[in-house]
C-alpha cells in the first residue's frame, strides 16, 4: 500500500477509490469536497470543524465537542439520531 507521509497532496483528485480502514493523521482538509461518499464506522478525534456544511443520511451521530458561543462555554455532547 502507498504510505504518503508529509506530502503535499494540494489539489489531488480521488475518485471511485477505496479507502476503508486507511488512517489520517495531521491532515489538512480545508475546502475539500466530499461527494458521495461512504463514511460508516469513521471515527474523527481532536477535529476543527469551522463553517462545515453536510447534508445526506445522518444516522446516530453522536459529538462531543465544545462550543465557541459566549453564553456556553463548557464541553457538550449532541447526539442525532434520525430515521
Amino acid at each position: 500500500m502507498p504510505d504518503f507521509t508529509s506530502e503535499d497532496l494540494t489539489g489531488s483528485r480521488f475518485e471511485d477509490v477505496f479507502l476503508t480502514d486507511a488512517r489520517f493523521h495531521d491532515v489538512d482538509l480545508t475546502n475539500a469536497r466530499f461527494h458521495l461518499v461512504e463514511m460508516t464506522g469513521v471515527v474523527i478525534r481532536g477535529a476543527a470543524l469551522v463553517n462545515v456544511e453536510i447534508s445526506g443520511e445522518i444516522k446516530d451521530l453522536r459529538s462531543t465537542a465544545s462550543t465557541s458561543c459566549p453564553w456556553w462555554r463548557r464541553s457538550s455532547t449532541v447526539a442525532i439520531r434520525t430515521a
